[in-house]
C-alpha cells in the first residue's frame, strides 16, 4: 500500500516540475538563415515577392497542388499561406499547417556593395504553449526547419548562378 501512495504521489510531482523547467524555456522560438547572393536585390526581389515562384526554389512546395485563393492566399494540399506584408525589402507570410500550427515567416532582402549583391534573410517564428512538451519541442526547431531554410536558400543561390 505504502508502494502505491508513493508512486501515486510523485507522478503530479514529477508532472509539476516537468512544468516547471518547461516554463522556463521561451515561448516563441525564432530560426533564422541568410545567405550572400551573388546578384542585384532587383534581380532576387522576384523570386522572393512571387508566391508562384516559391516552387521554383523552396522544397515540398509543388506547384501542381498550389492554390491561389486570392491576392494574400495561398493553399497547398491542407497548409495554408497568407501574405501580411510586402515591400521591396522585407516578404511576411504566415504559415498555417494542416494541424494549426502557426509560423510566422519574414524575409529580408538587404542590398550590399552599392547595389551590386545582396543578402536574404529568411526567419520562422513560432508562439508554443505552456505545457512542457510543447516548450521542450521548440528546441527541436532548429534542427528541423534550420537546415530547411539552409538548403531553400542554397537552391535560390544556384538558380540565379545558373540563369544570368
Amino acid at each position: 500500500m505504502r508502494l502505491i501512495k508513493g508512486f501515486l504521489i510523485s507522478i503530479p510531482v514529477l508532472f509539476f516540475l516537468l512544468v516547471l523547467m518547461g516554463l522556463l524555456l521561451p515561448a516563441r522560438t525564432i530560426v533564422s538563415r541568410a545567405v550572400n547572393l551573388p546578384a542585384p536585390p532587383v534581380r532576387v526581389l522576384p523570386f522572393l515577392i512571387n508566391i508562384e515562384k516559391w516552387p521554383s526554389w523552396m522544397s515540398g512546395l509543388d506547384s501542381t497542388q498550389m492554390i491561389k485563393v486570392n491576392d494574400t492566399l495561398i493553399q497547398i494540399d491542407k497548409m495554408k499561406i497568407y501574405l501580411l506584408q510586402r515591400s521591396d525589402t522585407l516578404i511576411q507570410t504566415k504559415w498555417i499547417t494542416a494541424s494549426g500550427e502557426e509560423h510566422l515567416s519574414t524575409m529580408r532582402l538587404l542590398p550590399a556593395d552599392n547595389g551590386k549583391l545582396c543578402t536574404v534573410q529568411w526567419q520562422f517564428e513560432q508562439q508554443v504553449g505552456w505545457l512542457p512538451w510543447e516548450r521542450l519541442g521548440t528546441m527541436l526547431h532548429e534542427k528541423i526547419i534550420g537546415p530547411q531554410l539552409e538548403s531553400n536558400l542554397n537552391k535560390l543561390r544556384e538558380q540565379l548562378v545558373s540563369n544570368p
